[in-house]
């Protein structure tokens, strides 16, 4: 073979091995986009279901009361815990009693100084003191049992208002008002910002892939448009039947536009040329790793510098720039 058929072989093999690096580049991978979080809400107490005041894909807030049970009786509670609370007439009473005792028993000291009272009326006047200092303070203890009753018994109304533990949207609504609570959950609710996304990735890759690093997530909706996420667990362990791993990423969803359960498609992201800091991405075999079309300025002119390639071909690296065949 002649000179001329050599440099055509190791072009047309060149050119092949940037078609199998690109390819490998944009390798995608199956996904499933999930809720971040769910819970199944339910009442710690048992009773009847009052109101519920959200319906099936309401969007609900942290806190947000979404159901209550009958609380009639509960609220009786309350407002008499509320006026025994508030009433100080035994206190009042008892300040009254030690305040006479108090002066009982200073005239009886002064006359029994001056020998005109038995030492029996004395002893009287001092217990009558003591005892009317002990019922100030079993006024007192009463008054703070009732204060404690008080949030008592609002706690126990206040079990009785069901409230959202975190943001998200009404995924399902097993009752309705007038239904019996006991163990079954009322509703559920997921949180869709962000979502999770758990993709499946072949082993080859288990050493590439770090938390931190973005993925680039397109769910089959149409014309849903792709979006970036963040690796958050990579698994420690890889699965021997279908030799993969799972990775699991934080997929922002503000808009609420991207719904869990949907199937998705994932492929590694570039890092970010505008990034202050690395991104934790390694450049992939056959992009570009510099300005390409950059003019340089030379002395004997300018002229437009030509792309560079690394093309990686059985574990070797090869610079197409510095390679003898290609001028």
């Amino acid at each position: 073979m002649d000179m001329k058929g050599t440099i055509r072989l190791k072009l047309i093999a060149i050119v092949m091995a940037c078609c199998g690096t690109a390819q490998a580049a944009e390798e995608t991978f199956p996904c499933l986009i999930e809720a971040s979080s769910e819970v199944e809400i339910g009442s710690p107490v048992t009773g009847v279901i009052g109101q519920i005041m959200v319906e099936r894909s309401d969007t609900v807030r942290k806190g947000q009361i979404v159901a209550r049970l009958r609380s009639s009786v509960e609220r009786r509670s309350v407002e008499l815990a509320a006026l025994r609370a508030d009433d100080d007439a035994e206190i009042e009473a008892a300040k009254a009693a030690l305040a006479h005792a108090q002066r009982e028993k200073a005239r009886a000291v002064k006359l029994y100084k001056k020998q005109l009272v038995s030492r029996q009326f004395l002893d009287k006047a001092i217990t009558e003191h003591t005892l009317a200092a002990q019922k100030l303070e079993q006024a007192r203890a009463n008054a703070a049992q009732a204060r404690e009753e008080l949030k008592l018994a609002r706690a126990q109304l206040q079990q009785r208002t069901i409230r959202s533990p975190l943001d998200g949207v009404v995924a399902e609504r097993y009752m309705a008002p007038g239904q019996r609570v006991q163990d079954a959950p009322i509703l559920k609710i997921v949180a869709i910002d962000p979502l999770k996304v758990d993709v499946v990735v072949p082993a080859r890759y288990y050493n590439r892939l770090k938390p931190g690093q973005r993925m680039r997530i397109r769910p089959e909706l149409g014309d849903a448009t792709t979006r970036d996420a963040r690796i958050t667990i990579v698994d420690r362990f890889i699965d021997a039947a279908s030799n993969t791993f799972r990775v699991t990423l934080a997929l922002p969803n503000p808009d609420h536009a991207i719904p869990p359960g949907a199937r998705c498609s994932a492929h590694l992201a570039p890092p970010d040329p505008g990034a202050a800091e690395d991104d934790g991405f390694e450049p992939q075999a056959g992009r570009s790793t510099g300005a390409t079309n950059r003019a340089v300025a030379s002395d004997h002119g300018s002229r437009a510098q030509q792309p560079t390639y690394k093309l990686i071909i059985d574990d070797k690296e090869y610079d197409p720039a510095s390679n003898p065949f290609i001028q």
